[in-house]
């Protein structure tokens, strides 16, 4: 298949960005990375009245674990910092269909990929009387905030349908040593301050970073591929058994374990995320022919610490 052109990053500095840019910029891509910086949507606003953009994909979010209160102006910058940048691509997109409208133009759809994330599926504790629930993308949503969030960074890719092939991306936490939460975790449980998060019995999504940057080049390059991907690793851990594994592999013990009502005292709204889980299937994504670099926790962590794979 031959490969798409131009494409623009928006949370191009981040940490899945910056791993999705340098890879694709390796394959051959004409490859525009955006921070939220106003001079880079500036730029971006003007190559654009210049040529066409093949591909555009919305990597942008505030961190919704970020500040310690949840107010309704948070809310409102945690939705705009990943609604906003799918508004701005969307502008572009019908400005690019209106010119290729009269130009009789053979090119193929635009491809729109947005990320959203598994905080869009129902959660539990884990515990005996509230089992882990199993999804997959045909699964409905959770009227929390997250899946609320979730479901409003969906609904503006959406928009886009008539101009583009929209693919929207479900995430789990991603384990990179470049950031987000391994690399602290990593140094907590070498202090031998890991453990378990509240009952332990939740259950764990998590994805490689190397997959997801296979998984973003797969959903540009398959023409087949519309709609909604969950982008979790196929081994279900609950956390508890993470903690565990990780603890092993660094010759640590799991033993700083924290309740369940520490963490809904401190974040409130945003506790489901760290104390509540779920089983989630990748349907989807493995009926469109993605296979996995890191199918196994113990083979990701082994990759991530750098050590042979032991099991």
């Amino acid at each position: 298949m031959n490969k798409l052109g131009k494409i623009v990053i928006a949370g191009g500095t981040g940490l899945i960005g910056k791993n999705v840019s340098r890879s694709l910029r390796s394959g051959g891509y004409d490859c525009l990375a955006l921070s939220s910086k106003k001079q880079d949507w500036d730029s971006f606003r003007e190559q654009s009245t210049q040529h066409s953009f093949d591909v555009f994909v919305n990597l942008s979010g505030r961190n919704i674990l970020k500040n310690p209160i949840l107010t309704q102006s948070e809310k409102k910058s945690l939705l705009d910092s990943r609604v906003g940048p799918t508004q701005e691509f969307i502008k572009v997109l019908q400005q690019q269909s209106q010119k290729k409208s009269g130009e009789n133009s053979t090119h193929r759809k635009p491809v729109l990929i947005v990320a959203s994330a598994v905080g869009f599926y129902p959660t539990t504790n884990g515990s005996d009387k509230t089992p882990t629930p199993e999804v997959d993308e045909h699964s409905g949503p959770t009227n929390s905030f997250c899946g609320k969030l979730c479901q409003s960074v969906e609904t503006a890719a959406d928009a886009a349908s008539n101009e583009a092939r929209v693919v929207k991306l479900r995430f789990p936490i991603v384990l990179s040593n470049d950031g987000g939460l391994f690399p602290n975790q990593a140094l907590q449980y070498k202090c031998f301050l890991g453990g378990r998060m509240g009952t332990g019995k939740q259950g764990l999504p998590w994805v490689h970073i190397d997959d997801v940057v296979r998984m973003i080049n797969h959903a540009i390059e398959n023409e087949q591929m519309e709609g909604v991907y969950n982008v979790v690793a196929p081994d279900f851990v609950t956390q508890d058994q993470y903690s565990k594994l990780l603890a092993r592999k660094l010759n640590r013990f799991a033993w700083f374990n924290i309740p369940e009502f520490v963490f809904r005292l401190v974040f409130g709204e945003r506790a489901p995320l760290l104390v509540e889980g779920h089983k989630v299937n990748s349907v989807r994504t493995n009926e469109s022919g993605f296979t996995w670099k890191f199918p196994s926790l113990s083979a990701a962590l082994d990759a991530l610490l750098g050590r042979k794979n032991s099991a």
